[in-house]
Parts: structure tokens; sequence; C-alpha cells
């Protein structure tokens, strides 16, 4: 059986070390994994180490080795699993169990600095931890470790800050929102106000055209009562006149009777004249028409009279005319 050999490659880059270690296995596999790790060509080493563990899942140096190749590779999250699945070697000494350890502890600060994760920080201070437990005078997981517990308290640092800034930036929002809602209730105030205003603007102009549409509608009232106090006033003088107008003719008709030379008697009847002239009367022609003239020009008169009485009634009463 041969003797198991281990190959200690340490890198120093940033704050982090890493080993690798050639373990008992697939002899050709592993030496072919290395060397084109350290050709810096990782993928290809990986797939070398990955036939190591095709071979036997637990073989430690294939489990590391692969570790280291997919850190530098940046899948820091793969890396620790495969640092985790190598601890569970039951025939680790302390240098494979340190080595591990710090690795390990490496990917979750890497992991922990990418995602600002305070838990994953945590988890690699344990990692370190736990190296210098087994190698208290290992200074590159010392050195790791305060790395990390510096990184851990800024983060909580700036938690604690965004905490602030967050509570800070909540307060002026509440008092932003305070003074917007103050703002916008002394809007609505105002504009309700105005709105009062425009009201009793508007009810006074209500109250003041109904006021001036009553006193219309009650001048209006009085007007048409005048107007048919008028209308039954000329209607009453229009009877009158014409009353006056047969009593005056009766008058006139009974004084040309009485002044008939050829009437004997005023009170005779119209009939008994007509009997006379057709029991054999003489008829006068020109008598005749000597009346019809005389009634001709008292009618004249009393139509002129008419006419100057219309005229007086028609001056007496002021008529105005108006264009709107």
């Amino acid at each position: 059986m041969k003797k198991a050999l281990y190959i200690l490659l340490f890198f120093q880059f940033s704050i982090f070390n890493f080993q690798l270690i050639f373990a008992q296995g697939d002899i050709h596999e592993l030496r072919s994994g290395n060397r084109y790790y350290q050709r810096g060509k990782f993928d290809t080493a990986a797939t070398h180490y990955r036939r190591i563990l095709d071979v036997d899942s637990n073989d430690f140096a294939g489990q590391y080795n692969l570790g280291n190749a997919l850190y530098r590779q940046g899948n820091y999250l793969e890396a620790a699993n495969r640092y985790s699945k190598a601890l569970t070697n039951r025939n680790l000494d302390d240098r494979q169990r340190v080595n591990t350890m710090h690795n390990m502890g490496n990917s979750f600060f890497k992991l922990a600095q990418s995602d600002n994760d305070q838990q994953t920080l945590k988890t690699a201070i344990e990692c370190y931890k736990g190296a210098l437990k087994v190698d208290p005078k290992n200074n590159d997981s010392r050195y790791n470790l305060a790395m990390a517990q510096r990184l851990l308290k800024k983060m909580q640092q700036q938690q604690q800050q965004n905490q602030q800034n967050q509570q800070q930036q909540q307060q002026q929002q509440q008092q932003q929102n305070k003074d917007q809602k103050k703002q916008d209730q002394k809007k609505q105030d105002q504009k309700k106000q105005q709105q009062q205003q425009q009201q009793q603007k508007g009810g006074d102009k209500d109250k003041d055209q109904q006021r001036k549409q009553q006193d219309s509608d009650q001048l209006n009232d009085q007007v048409k009562k005048e107007l048919q106090r008028q209308k039954d006033k000329q209607k009453q003088n229009g009877q009158n006149q014409q009353n006056q107008d047969q009593k005056e003719q009766k008058n006139q008709q009974k004084k040309e009777n009485q002044s008939d030379p050829n009437n004997q008697n005023n009170n005779q009847p119209q009939q008994q004249k007509e009997k006379s002239r057709s029991a054999g009367q003489k008829f006068d022609p020109t008598k005749q028409n000597a009346e019809r003239m005389l009634e001709a020009v008292k009618n004249n008169e009393r139509q002129t009279l008419k006419d100057q009485q219309k005229k007086a009634k028609v001056v007496g009463g002021k008529h105005i005319e108006k264009e709107w």
C-alpha cells in the first residue's frame, strides 16, 4: 500500500490563504489536477478532482482541492460545501483540519462581503475560531478572524446608521405628511369659505331679485286693476254718452215737431198724419227738402260736438310710450 503523500501549495492573495493537498487515491488524476491548478486553469483542474470523487466520494484531497479550484473560480458557496464534506473525513490530522476550516472561513467571508450578510460573516468568524482552537499559533487564521470581526462591526454600525437614517426619513416623511395634511386642510377650509361667501352672495342676489320680482308683480297687479277700471270707466262713459245722445235726439225731435207750422196737433200720432195725407192733404215737396236739410245740419253739429269731446279726453290723459 502506498504511503499518503501530501503536498502543501500555499498561496497568499489579499487576506486569505489557500492550501492544495495531494492525498492517497488516484495519483494520476490528482497530479493532473494540481498541474492545471498551478497553471491557473481552475476549471480543468476541477474536472480532474471530480474524477477522483467519482471513485471515492470521501477522498479528502479530492474534496479539499476541488474546494480550492471552485473558490478560485468565484464559486464560494460550492467551495464551502466541498470544504464541509472534506471535514467529514475521520482520518484528518490537525494540519488538514486547520487548513480546511481556514479556507472554509475564507469562502463564507467572501459570501458575506458580496451579500453584506452579517450572519454569513459570523459563520466565517466561527470557522477561523475553530482553526485557532486546533492551532492557536496559526497567524493567518488569527489575522483573518480580526478582519472578519472588524468587518462585522462595520456592518453593524452601518446597519445601525441605516436604521437611524430610515427612522429619520420616516419621521421626516411623517412630518411632511402632517404638514401636507395641514396645507390640504387649509386649502379645503379656504375653498369652503369661498364657497360659503359665493353662496351668501348668490343668496343675497337671489333675495334681491326675488324682492324686485315681488315689487314688479305687485305693480303689475295694480296696473291690471287700473287698466280694468279704465276699461270699465270708458264703457260706462260710452253708455252714458249713448244715453245722452238718445236723450238729445229725442229732445231735438220734439223741438222740431213743435216748430213745424203744418203740424196742427203736436200730440197727434204719426199714424194720423199718414192717414190725413192719404185722406187727401196736399203734399209739399219743397217743405220736405227743407226738413231734410235741417236734419242734416243738426246731425253734423252733433258729430262735431262728439269729436270735440273725444279730443278733450285724449288731451286730458297724458300717454307715454318708451322703447325698451
